[in-house]
């Protein structure tokens, strides 16, 4: 095992899983698990919905719209895409608070090859592609298994195949039988894929899948888009930009010697030989300073992405963008500053004073604290020394997702306490940030036909056990 340890782990360690190293892996991963008093997940999959059919599939499209509004037609689309689709990574960390403050991190990248004929968006895959995803790996290292299996299928005959896979959904059935917490980030789909993939087949109604879903997790779920726009609205709530913005929230803390997060990490090596990770490099914050012409691409600023990619040519790096939005905000109040003086010695020559009742935009406490300021986080023992402005996680890697996940709940239960637990179970529907999926059994509705199929191999598997 390889330990890394900083106030606030920027370079997010990460162990890669793949059907060479399921099998020794796949206990450890129980074992943590086990021990965490919280489980962070995100998942990258083939599709979002389904453009550009051919007609000789003869789709109702109608069937296909994610994003409509009535809860039912959502689902029902969402469950054919995942029933379509497939999962190619999860990423899984498990937190485990081990003294005020601080939390020994695992962080899991599960590579998956779903055996089932499916669907391919070429959106989805040259997004992941763009982001640093390994589609030759995942064709050739991918962990394979077959969606939705109750009971594993027929056609599944060979051993090796049935062991990944089983193993693979063995992990997700131990996340149950744990009943630990389970956080994500705008994570419906995550949780709709999860579902199809490990659990077995989805259900017909959204109100049975539902009630599974808080049968499975009865310790709650947490969304941390969710969490984040109502406890500490802001200029924007998608991943990375709450990531960055809770790490110089707890860098702040610390200075203050407040109680703050303090971050463990471990990697479990194998002997399988790990490929390297590498993304390009933004400029770094010491370039922000051209504020009349701004450096950075405000759609990706707002929404966590943008249609030019690569190709733009502002920047995409989210501390140089807080950076800039910092010395914006500094520019705004010396404006409002001045302006407030000129009036307050007109009114002094007049022999009046008046109260300067100014709403305007005011730069937060944190941003203004930390200036230009780069941290350096120094480790314990001989662990090397880490920048975080120079060691960004990479975006859209489903265990540096899941680690930023679970960094945020981790730094908003600090700084909020149990008001978040008002907002559990609570999750963010696409352009409903308002009306959020509620997870919770209703007396009219039941488990589904799938759920007691699951619980009945899970309850087995414990008999077994004994």
């Amino acid at each position: 095992m390889q330990n890394s340890t900083s106030p606030s782990a920027t370079k997010v360690i990460y162990t890669d899983v793949t059907r060479n190293t399921i099998y020794p892996l796949s206990s450890d991963i129980s074992k943590q698990i086990s021990q965490a008093s919280f489980i962070a997940i995100d998942t990258e999959f083939t599709g979002l919905s389904l453009c550009h059919a051919s007609p000789v599939l003869g789709l109702n499209t109608a069937d296909w719209n994610t994003r409509a509004s009535d809860m039912r037609e959502m689902y029902k689309a969402m469950a054919n895409v995942a029933k379509s689709h497939a999962l190619v990574s999860l990423g899984l960390s498990t937190y485990t608070h081990t003294s005020s403050g601080m939390f020994h991190v695992y962080n899991f990248n599960c590579i998956l090859q779903e055996q089932n004929t499916h669907f391919i968006s070429p959106a989805s895959m040259s997004f992941l592609a763009q982001n640093g995803f390994d589609i030759n790996k995942q064709a050739q290292l991918g962990i394979r298994y077959f969606s939705g299996p109750n009971p594993m299928p027929l056609e599944s005959r060979s051993t090796d195949i049935n062991l990944e896979g089983t193993l693979m959904r063995d992990v997700i059935f131990e996340m149950i039988r744990q009943k630990k917490p389970l956080v994500i980030h705008n994570g419906l789909f995550d949780l709709v894929y999860l579902y199809q993939s490990f659990f077995g087949p989805l259900p017909d109604s959204y109100e049975s899948f539902v009630f599974d879903l808080s049968q499975m997790f009865p310790a709650g779920i947490y969304d941390t888009k969710f969490i984040a726009e109502k406890l500490e609205p802001g200029k924007a709530s998608f991943l990375a930009y709450l990531y960055h913005k809770n790490e110089r929230t707890q860098r702040l803390r610390r200075d203050q010697n407040l109680k703050w997060l303090y971050i463990k990490q471990t990697k479990i090596v194998v002997k399988e030989k790990q490929a390297s990770e590498s993304h390009k490099q933004r400029p770094s914050s010491r370039d922000a300073n051209n504020l009349s012409e701004k450096p950075y691409c405000e759609h990706f600023a707002t929404y966590g992405h943008c249609k030019y990619n690569e190709r733009c040519k502002r920047s995409h790096n989210i501390p140089f963008i807080l950076d800039c939005q910092e010395k914006e905000e500094k520019a705004l109040q010396g404006n409002a500053s001045a302006e407030t003086e000129t009036s307050a010695s007109s009114e002094q020559t007049n022999g009046k004073r008046k109260r300067n009742d100014d709403g305007g935009s005011q730069p937060s406490k944190i941003l203004k604290a930390l200036n230009g300021k780069t941290i350096q986080q120094s480790t314990t023992n001989d662990q090397e020394t880490v920048e975080s402005s120079d060691n960004a996680p990479v975006y859209h890697n489903a265990a540096c997702d899941a680690f930023m996940t679970g960094y945020i709940f981790a730094s908003l239960r600090i700084e909020h306490g149990d008001a978040i637990d008002e907002l559990k179970n609570k999750v963010s529907r696409a352009g409903r940030s308002s009306e959020p999926l509620l997870i919770q059994a209703s007396r009219y509705s039941s488990s589904s036909t799938t759920y007691k199929q699951t619980i009945k191999i899970i309850e087995k598997q414990d008999s077994d056990r004994n």
